[in-house]
């Protein structure tokens, strides 16, 4: 199963959502053009490719109500829509989950690739109707001013919040725009985050106010967008990196749709992955065992309308020959009174084999639209067990390879430690103590996010390293690099590569990338995410065969390089192996042509034997 929305959220227990709720089901079904008039508990068939299932639970004693709604759209492989909500004396819970066409089906040899799924209309009309909340916070359908100090004091009060289950966007303001124009575009941007996540927009007096109450890793900059996750803990320093930012510059060079894609997907790749609160994760768990009850019931009694009997019509005597006749035929005297009770007999038997067939023939399609269902659900629950299996087979191979990382950088640091101390050591002996222990370490920076470093090549912080690739490749693996290790292993690669760059442009170093790798020349260094190790010179043979796979490798570099406007790159660094996704690095060293090194390439992983 993949959910590709997800939405989860709380409401006064004196809001009355256990009575509201169907009308606001109803409703909904009525914009899809579907039947709406009974959404009582059991299995309803609402066209002939649509099911509408309600389960329900009520506790024995104490304890919270459930009750859920189902609809599967266009079977066997359609849309999957899943209301469940829960009621109790403190308040309510509904959470909302929709499955998107083929959601548990992965493409060969590959991850599911997302589908696209919006805010559904179900979640809006119910945001619109409630007082829908998430700990202390209020969940709305368009970005909320802040305005007060009273509001930047719930804020501040819902992001560190330990009942918070959803991200809150926070938008720092935009100089020398008019706010609500500034809201809108804001909306623009996190417009299909509805239900998933809540987004404020802070004013020039609220963010001041805003930033005296966070660690100064947190603050949110004019013209900038930070997520605060949940679980955020100032005491520790709030851990600047889980709560990501996106730049003004982001804002004002990239498109809103690319901007609006980047924020979509990184809220929704936590709002799916992140399990349900406990007391809604035993009700949902709860209300699967009553949908599949549901289906174990037996077929619906069939009610056999009762035979009236002919009434008595006198005859006419049409001849003594024809009664003999008819008397002899159903075996009784030739009086008229035993022939019409005989042939009334003969009628009503025939009428109870008619209705007695009619009877069978309505429990045999009950039984079958019982059996069908049955199969469905079955069917259902095995592609979720088969996803499921997926997911922990690529969630295991991801662990593996972050293993695997994890080991490759403790060797590193012991190799840097240990030429740290000895180092030290000869310092010390020459008398350069200063050297050997400085008062304030340079510590190097490093973007924390792709957004950024595709700013800081924007910047050309690393002049002869040029980044011709597709931006849209890149910022795909924010939802992915959710630390922010993956950009800083870029940026080390990229430093490394300026520094062959330069040293071939001064005549320092007469190799290739490689073997610059192996045996940089004195005075260059290279970084460990940019070892030998993790470098390729030349792709594989079936790479070199492939016509797929030589397609997505042929990659942007200006015309002074190939007339085409693009090149064969094959030269590439491994960023981190994770599973499927297991990005990488293509670039073309152009260094004997114009002094640069071309990046065409920073995405995930492409087309080889193990994805094709």
């Amino acid at each position: 199963m993949t959910i590709g929305y997800r939405t989860v959220f709380s409401t006064p227990a004196d809001s009355d959502l256990e009575r509201n709720l169907p009308q606001a089901v109803s409703q909904w079904l009525r914009h899809k053009r579907l039947p709406s008039q009974d959404v009582s508990v059991g299995t309803h068939s609402l066209n002939d490719s649509t099911v509408l299932t309600v389960a329900s639970h009520e506790p024995r004693g104490e304890g919270l109500r459930g009750l859920r709604y189902q609809l599967v759209e266009n079977k066997p492989e359609g849309w999957t829509s899943t209301i469940s909500a829960h009621f109790g004396i403190s308040n309510n819970r509904i959470w909302i989950d929709i499955e998107p066409p083929n959601s548990n089906r992965p493409l060969a040899g590959d991850v599911k690739r997302d589908q696209f799924v919006g805010v559904p209309r179900i979640v809006r009309d119910l945001l619109a109707e409630f007082h829908a909340l998430d700990g202390p916070l209020d969940i709305r359908d368009q970005p909320a001013f802040v305005t007060t100090a009273d509001d930047v004091h719930k804020l501040l009060e819902g992001i560190t919040s330990p009942e918070r289950h959803i991200p809150v966007i926070v938008a720092g303001p935009l100089p020398g725009i008019e706010p609500e124009s500034w809201r809108r575009m804001v909306d623009g941007i996190t417009r299909n985050t509805v239900g998933m996540a809540a987004t404020h927009v802070l004013t020039p007096e609220t963010t001041t106010l805003f930033h005296e109450n966070l660690p100064g890793s947190l603050t949110v900059p004019a013209g900038s967008l930070r997520t605060f996750l949940p679980d955020l803990k100032l005491e520790e320093g709030g851990n600047h990196r889980r709560h990501r930012i996106m730049s003004p510059h982001a804002l004002v060079n990239l498109d809103e749709k690319i901007l609006r894609r980047i924020v979509t997907n990184a809220v929704k790749e936590y709002a799916v992955s992140r399990p349900l609160p406990p007391s809604a994760l035993r009700m949902d768990r709860l209300l699967d065992r009553a949908q599949d009850a549901l289906l174990l019931q037996p077929a619906e009694s069939i009610t056999i309308a009762p035979v009236e009997s002919t009434p008595t019509v006198p005859l006419v005597d049409t001849g003594t020959d024809l009664l003999l006749q008819i008397a002899t035929t159903l075996g009784c005297s030739s009086n008229s009174r035993e022939i019409l009770e005989a042939i009334q007999r003969l009628v009503s038997v025939d009428a109870q084999r008619a209705a007695l067939a009619s009877t069978l023939q309505a429990m045999r399609d009950a039984q079958t639209l019982r059996e069908t269902r049955l199969a469905d659900r079955l069917s259902d629950q095995q592609h979720r067990i088969e996803s499921q299996q997926d997911s922990i087979a690529e969630l295991t191979k991801r662990q593996e390879d972050l293993q695997l990382e994890v080991a490759e950088r403790a060797d590193a640091t012991r190799r840097l430690e240990a030429e740290l101390s000895r180092l030290r050591h000869d310092a010390l002996v020459n008398g350069q103590g200063e050297l050997a222990y400085p008062s304030e370490p340079v510590v190097p920076e490093a973007p924390d996010q792709m957004e950024s470093l595709l700013e800081w090549f924007t910047n050309q912080v690393w002049p002869h390293v040029v980044f011709t690739g597709d931006p849209k490749d890149t910022l795909s693996l924010e939802q992915h690099d959710a630390l922010g290790s993956w950009s800083a292993a870029v940026a080390d690669i990229c430093a490394t590569l300026e520094d062959y760059a330069q040293s071939v442009q001064v005549g320092e170093f007469s190799g290739n990338v490689h073997q610059f790798l192996q045996n940089p020349p004195p005075g260059r260094t290279t970084r460990s995410a940019a070892s030998a190790g993790k470098h390729a010179a030349v792709e594989s043979e079936w790479v070199n065969n492939n016509k797929q796979a030589k397609r997505e490798r042929t990659l942007p570099v200006p015309p002074t390089i190939d007339p085409s406007g693009s090149t064969f790159m094959q030269a590439h660094f491994r960023i981190a192996n994770y599973g499927m996704i297991s990005p990488r690095l293509y670039y073309y060293d152009a260094t004997s042509l114009d002094g640069n090194v071309y990046v065409g390439y920073i995405g995930r992983h492409l087309t080889n034997t193990k994805t094709s």
